[in-house]
This record gives structure tokens, C-alpha cells and sequence, in this order.
């Protein structure tokens, strides 16, 4: 499955939950040391909050993937002006992710964009990406809806996000392997 848009996976007390865990978090490691990756963003895995929704989360994915997954663990994240998210595929064990939006503090659009054309192999930032990024699918996500996708199949990416300095959107992930 290329991309597909959920919207509403969690209840909305749990995405409030979930945001304001982030927001309080002191152990939000900053990933500015993987620029080709990720800019002006912050996050954890394995958040304790994000881990009694695995089992739930697990349950919907399967019904939509109809084989056997493996959860595999939770990445929350912070993303704040001029964040952005570099083209990539995830690595492997994270087969399939869910890609929820717990909290934004504008109404802002920033979609996450999936390659249309699947990546084979080895992930080589250096290579030239322009197949990839020529053709693809996104989706924005509001509060309380998520996307699906696999990964480590479509190659994925957000552009820069252009908000007020002390505006911010916050997402958790969720990840699993096929089995």
C-alpha cells in the first residue's frame, strides 16, 4: 500500500494525551546531527504514553494489511519553523507506518508526500532523487487522523515547514514489521 488516510484512530482525549506528553517531555533528543534527514525537529522513541495504544493500533493495521505484522516501536516528534523531513525510506523493521497528528498549533498544511515510484535496495541519500520525487502522492493531516504507509518500500518526505516561530505541529509514529 502506497498511502492511505485514516481518520480517526485514536479518541480525542487520547490525542490530547498524547500532545501534551510531547510538549512536557525532557528527553526529546534534537536530530539536527542528521541534516539530510531532519531539521529543527526533536523527538523520542518509545514515548511510555504511546505504548497502551499499540495493541489497538496493531488490530486496525492488520485488518487493513490482512497479514501477519509485528509491532515494532513509537517515534514521537516535534517539528517547529523551517522543520523539514529529507526524502528517505524507513529503515528495515519499520515495514509499515502509521504517521498520526496529535497537535498542531495553527491550521497549517504541511503534507507528508510519498513517492509513487518504490525504491529497490539499499537507501543512498547521495543518490540523485529526481525519479522520485517527479511523481507522488500526499496527504495532509489534521488533528486526530493518520496516514498509512509502507515505508520502507516509498520513498517519503516533507517540504519545509514555513510557520510562526513558536508554532509547531506533533506527530507519533507507529511502526511494524511484516512478518
Amino acid at each position: 500500500m502506497l498511502l492511505k488516510k485514516l481518520d480517526t484512530v485514536l479518541p480525542n482525549r487520547v490525542i490530547l494525551e498524547l500532545a501534551d506528553a510531547i510538549l512536557m517531555c525532557p528527553n526529546l533528543n534534537d536530530e539536527s546531527g542528521q541534516p539530510q534527514y531532519y531539521g529543527n525537529s526533536a523527538g523520542i522513541t518509545n514515548m511510555e504514553q504511546t505504548m497502551p495504544y499499540v495493541p489497538e493500533l496493531t488490530e486496525l493495521v492488520k485488518t487493513i494489511y490482512d497479514r501477519p505484522i509485528k509491532f515494532s516501536n513509537t517515534y514521537s516528534r516535534i517539528y517547529k519553523n523551517e522543520s523539514y523531513l529529507g526524502i528517505h525510506i524507513d529503515r528495515p523493521g519499520l515495514d509499515i507506518t502509521m504517521s498520526i497528528c496529535v497537535g498542531k498549533t495553527a491550521k497549517m498544511k504541511w503534507p507528508l508526500c510519498v513517492s509513487l515510484h518504490p525504491w529497490v535496495g539499499h537507501w543512498n541519500p547521495e543518490q540523485n532523487k529526481d525519479k522520485w520525487l517527479d511523481l507522488y502522492a500526499s496527504i495532509n493531516l489534521n488533528v486526530g487522523e493518520a496516514g498509512l504507509m509502507e515505508g520502507i518500500i516509498y520513498p517519503h518526505w516533507r517540504d519545509t515547514l514555513i510557520c510562526n516561530p513558536d508554532e509547531y505541529a506533533l506527530y507519533v509514529f507507529y511502526h511494524w514489521t511484516k512478518e
